[in-house]
């Protein structure tokens, strides 16, 4: 269960940076910096078991 919900977690970091990029805001490298400098609290709440390396890893493949 814990890995679903990691996954899942993970995969709200892809569409939030997929979305930022249709938007033509960011690119997937800016989003994935904003959201490694996030305060732990603060990535917690909006990202819950996230896996970064893992959003990094897809989004820049």
């Amino acid at each position: 269960m814990a890995k679903k919900a990691a996954a899942a977690s993970t995969n709200l970091i892809i569409f939030n940076a997929k979305n930022m990029m249709d938007d033509n805001e960011w690119d997937a490298e800016e989003y994935l910096e904003y959201v490694s400098e996030m305060d732990a609290a603060d990535f917690r709440k909006y990202y819950g078991s996230s896996d970064l390396d893992e959003a990094r890893r897809i989004l820049l493949s």
